[in-house]
């Protein structure tokens, strides 16, 4: 990256944003990445729904709420390669904080 990006928030692409930046060069990573819980698309961008003929928003998920599996495995596979990368550009001594909604970590969610 040709911009010092010194005590900035950088809303952007995760995995485009980590690629341009050097090895341990972060101080603090904080994510909260989308879950994919309806597929692994964008579809979750606003824009893009509103956009749509027939579109709805996930506001809550329901108790006992079911999950594909594959999704799960999808999610993973995605967050394992940006956690890889955050971990590259983390400083010795770095954070790394991501939020989980509490449904990807519980005995029926994604995280299974």
């Amino acid at each position: 990256m040709n911009e010092t990006y010194l005590n900035k928030i950088i809303n952007e692409d995760a995995l485009k944003v980590l690629s341009m930046l050097a090895d341990n060069s972060v101080d603090l990573v904080l994510t909260d990445p989308p879950y994919f819980l309806d597929k692994m698309d964008d579809s979750w961008d606003e824009k893009k729904v509103a956009s749509t003929k027939y579109h709805h928003v996930i506001k809550s998920l329901p108790a006992g709420m079911k999950f594909d599996r594959e999704q799960g495995k999808n999610f993973y596979k995605w967050y394992y390669k940006v956690a890889n990368e955050i971990i590259r550009v983390l400083k010795p001594g770095g954070v790394f904080l991501f939020i989980l909604q509490s449904k990807i970590v519980s005995p029926n969610g994604l995280c299974n």
